[in-house]
């Protein structure tokens, strides 16, 4: 089984490192994000089982970003077993 990871950070070189990382044992799919918004509406379509996150980013920040993420809980679509 392939486990699900979200990435999200406003710096390419930082994103890149991270996702590179993520998937070098081939047991991670981590699709990364640049904008945290575009981060969201992947959230909305599909459970994943770790979201990292920047702290630091422009529009919507680390902290709040976890906390929309935390909301995804409550979502049918997104609700743990």
């Amino acid at each position: 089984m392939v486990a699900e990871a979200l990435l999200v950070d406003d710096s390419r070189s930082a994103l890149g490192l991270l996702k590179e990382l993520a998937e070098a044992n081939g047991t991670v799919q981590a699709p990364a994000f640049f904008d945290p918004l575009e981060a969201l509406i992947a959230a909305r379509n599909k459970k994943f089982d770790v979201v990292l996150v920047d702290y630091e980013m422009p529009k919507i920040d680390g902290t709040r970003l976890s906390a929309i993420c935390v909301r995804f809980r409550l979502m049918p679509t997104f609700r743990w077993s």
